[in-house]
């Protein structure tokens, strides 16, 4: 059953430093994912799991996508989400 919500959304791509230009990083490097929220959530791109951690590789890592009241809400809280992400050499596109 699909359930629509009348809310904005927006996402946020988390990629490796350098993308587009040089998609092709062959560095892994662990996320670190420092809590969600109610109204976010974070999808992993190239990516597994090592024990309770998430260890990702490539240009496209992750995006965080959120909803909020309107368009604006939406892109904070998206950013928001971003903010509870730690990695090494990360970069969030628009």
């Amino acid at each position: 059953e699909v359930r629509w919500k009348e809310k904005a959304s927006a996402c946020v791509v988390i990629a490796s430093e350098g993308y587009a230009i040089d998609a092709g990083d062959p560095l892994p490097r662990r996320m670190l994912d420092y809590g969600s929220a109610s109204d976010s959530m974070l999808f992993y791109g190239s990516a597994r799991r090592d024990g309770n951690s998430v260890t990702a590789q490539g240009g496209r890592l992750a995006c965080a996508a959120a909803w909020g009241g309107d368009l604006d809400d939406a892109v904070a809280k998206a950013y928001a989400r971003c903010a509870r992400i730690d990695a090494a050499s990360l970069l969030r596109l628009r």
